[in-house]
């Protein structure tokens, strides 16, 4: 369960569909960083969303659905930077 804190506000709890959609965005951005190939890229890319059993159009409605909740994307992305910006084991 992927928690947020502010400050030194309560830390607030993503919802299931978030905690998937950060770790599937986290997954995508990793991929794209540690494959050059365009082609490989791609293949990686499609394994990536099967892995998480959504499409690529799913991916991008729920990403333009979080422009209508702003507090959610926010607490939202900063979950997905603070993954990203720990170091990988």
């Amino acid at each position: 369960m992927l928690l947020v804190s502010f400050g030194c506000g309560k830390p607030e709890l993503l919802s299931v569909d978030e905690q998937q959609y950060v770790l599937l965005t986290v997954t995508l951005t990793n991929v794209r960083a540690q494959t050059p190939d365009s082609l490989q890229l791609n293949r990686r890319l499609d394994s990536t969303f099967k892995a998480f059993r959504m499409t690529k159009q799913q991916y991008q409605d729920q990403t333009e659905a979080l422009a209508n909740t702003p507090d959610r994307s926010e607490m939202i992305f900063r979950a997905i930077n603070d993954s990203l910006s720990k170091p990988r084991k």
